[in-house]
């Protein structure tokens, strides 16, 4: 998937218009309107975490994503579903300045938010300040904000906020209705919660339209993260390359042991092997004991039992051993084993 169209995604995940409603604004769409004074806006806590459900009405698409969002750190996660099970993160690194969009949690791209990139109006100019999480929503005195009425939206006493909207790096307008929770309204937090946020606008050739329809429903909110803050860590085992890197690798002894888990992925050979290393560099000496499942169909001892291989590389010899009746054999070190490596090519 291209960075545009990855770009595209997230912003629509915050109730904003994506790249493909670019084009030419028709500004009569819709006229600004001024803040309603006397009537505090909702508050949008620092820090929340959400479930949304997006209907594109014009494309007649469902999606579902989760958001979690730290504004005394400065870290976000969004999570897309897809059909078919398909997942999307993506989690901006306030630290670094980067943005981690993972696939399935298998694969992953880093960009870098410290120069000029789509992502700019997403997470602040350059990269380099994250906005509030009023500005992430859009729902903020200095977008225009309009007391309407109350209403009933999803079965839920709601008070309705309007707002009409430009955008100028993707030339669109559009209108923004927003629905909270009315005060009156009992909910299990001392805010009004988001309910709806409905999108209406238009794109293109002022004689010839491209219209949108999306609406936004906060299936639940939460105005503090009820996540662990691992949340915005990428996911155990997923390798993103080019990601800066904020600390060394630790360091391992010149003397150790431990127990190893070996998984052999091969359409010829799938098994699980269990393993003891010992290891001294000092000495230049690795043991090996282990049990091959395949062990019967092997030499030297065709023993299916447990082994243990010595590697002295000071003089270069392997030594195997049969555990069960003591047989040794000795051969020349070879690539055969993960402690060693193909010499280098002179």
């Amino acid at each position: 998937m291209a960075i545009r169209q990855l770009v595209a995604w997230i912003l629509l995940a915050l109730a904003v218009i994506s790249c493909q409603f670019c084009g030419f604004a028709n500004g009569e769409f819709c006229q600004k309107v001024n803040t309603t004074e006397g009537v505090g806006l909702p508050y949008i806590p620092p820090s929340y975490q959400t479930r949304i459900e997006m209907n594109i009405l014009t494309k007649n698409q469902t999606y579902e994503f989760q958001e979690w969002f730290d504004g005394y750190l400065g870290n976000v996660r969004i999570r897309r579903y897809q059909k078919d099970g398909e997942i999307d993160d993506y989690i901006y690194n306030n630290a670094t300045r980067e943005i981690y969009v993972i696939f399935n949690d298998l694969v992953c791209l880093v960009i870098n938010m410290t120069g000029k990139t789509d992502l700019d109006l997403l997470f602040g100019v350059d990269g380099r300040l994250l906005p509030s999480s009023a500005l992430m929503l859009r729902f903020s005195k200095e977008f225009g904000m309009e007391y309407r009425n109350k209403s009933i939206v999803r079965g839920i006493t709601v008070d309705y906020w309007y707002s009409c909207q430009t955008w100028k790096e993707r030339k669109a307008v559009f209108e923004v209705h927003w629905y909270f929770s009315a005060s009156s309204w009992n909910t299990p937090y001392d805010v009004n919660l988001p309910v709806r946020a409905e999108v209406i606008g238009e794109a293109g050739d002022v004689s010839n339209p491209r219209k949108f329809h999306m609406i936004y429903d906060f299936v639940s909110f939460r105005d503090v993260l009820m996540a662990e803050n691992t949340i915005f860590d990428t996911p155990t085992g997923v390798y993103c390359e080019d990601r800066m890197q904020v600390q060394k690798p630790p360091e391992l002894p010149a003397v150790m042991s431990y127990t190893q888990e070996m998984l052999v992925h091969d359409p010829a050979l799938e098994m699980v092997q269990y393993g003891n290393v010992y290891y001294d560099g000092s000495q230049f000496l690795v043991k090996y004991q282990f049990r091959d499942p395949n062990g019967d169909t092997k030499p030297p001892f065709y023993n299916p039992g447990s082994m243990t291989v010595i590697q002295d590389f000071t003089t270069g010899i392997s030594y195997f051993i049969d555990d069960l009746i003591g047989n040794c054999t000795d051969k020349p070190i070879s690539n055969d084993f993960f402690d060693t490596e193909d010499p280098p090519i002179k």
